[in-house]
């Protein structure tokens, strides 16, 4: 408002130099902005992927009871993934599920597998704290055997 009355009243002279100095200092707001939101932006995508690092367990699938059993998986939060690399041979009825130093916790039952290829999402069941299990397995609930275990760190 007081640009536009400085305008309206000055000469046009003063008025172009008023806008001038008006765009100079928005200019150089906007680029301490965008200095400010350029520098942060590198620091806050650092603590959010070092958020997720320590947060986030990972481990190979190895067979077991003579099946093939390979792939990643990975263990964030509530949330266990089966990798696009994993892969289940024959076996039937298999579930997922976590376990502790090369025991299986039937509590931790989070579904059937959902395919013997391929990535594939699970939640842990409520009440259960992934913080308390070290493995990912692969059960066989019909011989009550394992049929791969990824050790999570």
């Amino acid at each position: 408002m007081t640009l536009a009355l400085s305008m309206m009243t000055g000469t046009p002279r003063h008025a172009i130099r008023l806008m001038d100095q008006f765009l100079k200092a928005r200019r150089e707001d906007i680029m301490t902005d965008r200095r400010t939101f350029l520098v942060s932006l590198p620091a806050a995508g650092l603590s959010f992927g070092l958020a997720w690092a320590q947060s986030a367990r990972t481990g190979m699938f190895s067979g077991r009871s003579n099946h093939e059993t390979t792939g990643t998986a990975i263990l964030d939060g509530r949330t266990l993934t089966l990798g696009d690399d994993f892969v289940l041979d024959r076996a039937p009825d298999p579930v997922v599920g976590l376990g502790r130093d090369g025991r299986w916790d039937p509590d931790t039952y989070m579904g059937e597998l959902m395919q013997k290829r391929g990535r594939q999402v699970y939640t842990l069941p409520a009440g259960i704290d992934a913080a308390d299990y070290n493995e990912a397995y692969i059960w066989c609930r019909a011989a009550d055997v394992p049929l791969g275990i990824a050790p999570l760190s």
